[in-house]
């Protein structure tokens, strides 16, 4: 993707930027329940932590913080979890 300026963006940085925005919104909207799929999947460590921070906040103001997962830095963080099995066409399992 190019800029008017010329500049070439990755779609990492493009996905980053999504993801900031959406998380802004969340911030000010204060909605009732919040879900997020793979929140930190292209994040470093400090992206991570600031998502995680923000997801904090959603709660702490009220919101139900849903998160799907497989980062074991988030799973470390939430206070409930369900783990789900392996599905298969034939059901849960193999």
């Amino acid at each position: 993707m190019q800029t008017r300026k010329g500049r070439f963006f990755s779609l990492q940085t493009i996905r980053s930027e999504h993801q900031r925005l959406a998380l802004a919104r969340l911030l000010t909207q204060r909605p009732a329940m919040v879900v997020a799929d793979e929140p930190t999947s292209a994040l470093d460590t400090a992206g991570t932590v600031r998502v995680l921070d923000a997801l904090d906040t959603l709660g702490g103001s009220g919101s139900i913080v849903v998160v799907a997962t497989h980062d074991p830095a988030v799973v470390h963080w939430s206070t409930r979890r369900v783990e789900l099995g392996v599905a298969t066409r034939s059901g849960v399992g193999g």
